[in-house]
């Protein structure tokens, strides 16, 4: 029995679906591994936060947008919520690390508060101000954790809007 929208179009558009899956899956065969990087979780981080800057820094602004020397993670840094795309946070990371979140207005980058409301105090990690940036443009999306301590950044955690489990 033949479906109901088994017309041209539409088995054109089914056909052109399927090739789109195939390219898909052809290309993400091309994108490395970083789990085969290292075994340690920091490590393989500043692997893939230096892979990110290498691959999205035009060559001639390199010298110009130098990574920073060096840059720490909280412990809490560690567990990410399944929601968060590890290249998309990688991705802000190394914005973060250039300080290009703060002039994007679709990062959002602001102070996290303690409670609701602009009224209330920023919270803070060892004294010093939490800045918190969204990963996506999306209203439910995942958020980094950050603060800068002593001109060094360091990651605190990846949550999720609204949630401070800091």
């Amino acid at each position: 029995m033949p479906r109901a929208d088994d017309t041209q179009p539409m088995r054109q558009m089914r056909e052109r679906v399927r090739e789109q899956k195939r390219e898909l899956e052809r290309l993400r065969a091309l994108v490395p591994d970083p789990d085969q990087w290292s075994v340690d979780w920091r490590e393989r981080l500043d692997y893939m936060v230096r892979y990110r800057w290498l691959q999205r820094i035009p060559a001639a602004e390199k010298p110009s947008r130098p990574l920073p020397a060096q840059w720490r993670y909280a412990d809490s840094f560690e567990q990410w919520p399944h929601s968060a795309d590890r290249w998309k946070t990688v991705d802000v990371m190394v914005e973060v690390l250039l300080g290009l979140d703060t002039c994007s207005f679709a990062r959002g980058t602001h102070p996290l508060r303690a409670g609701t409301g602009a009224g209330m105090p920023t919270r803070t990690w060892h004294g010093l101000p939490v800045q918190r940036t969204s990963i996506s443009r999306m209203p439910s999306a995942p958020r980094l954790g950050y603060v800068v301590d002593n001109g060094t950044v360091v990651f605190l955690d990846v949550t999720v809007h609204d949630d401070l489990l800091l």
